[in-house]
């Protein structure tokens, strides 16, 4: 019975991640419909300039998913490395990977967001 509730309570918090919303209204992130385990695992992040949302931390599929914006707060789940990015002399290598409002997540270049190397996410995806 135990392994039942926690194969049903895990099902919950990875259905949570899919659940979760990205607000910006206000400046600041609100993630809702994911239970509190899976808000844990999250960082916020701040962008300090405009940039897209993409599928890979590449520029293989060039579509945006989203975009990211000056002052706005995200829900970052992790980094990887992808494509090296350089803006406002600054160059690097590592994407965030943010949780999307329609669900979902994609990945922007860690240099549109404010913070160290990694934009403050202790997590590697």
């Amino acid at each position: 019975m135990r392994t039942k509730l926690r194969i049903a309570a895990t099902a919950l918090a990875v259905a949570g991640f899919a659940g979760a919303a990205v607000t910006g209204a206000s400046g600041a992130s609100a993630v809702t419909g994911a239970p509190a385990a899976a808000v844990a695992k999250t960082t916020n992040v701040k962008a300090y300039d405009t940039a897209g949302v993409l599928r890979h931390p590449n520029f293989s599929d060039k579509r945006m998913l989203s975009e990211v914006r000056p002052g706005y707060t995200y829900p970052a789940l992790c980094w990887t490395e992808g494509a090296t990015v350089t803006d406002n002399g600054v160059t690097n290598n590592v994407w965030i990977k943010i949780a999307l409002n329609k669900g979902g997540a994609g990945y922007v270049p860690a240099v549109y967001f404010k913070g160290d190397k990694h934009a403050g996410v202790p997590n590697h995806c």
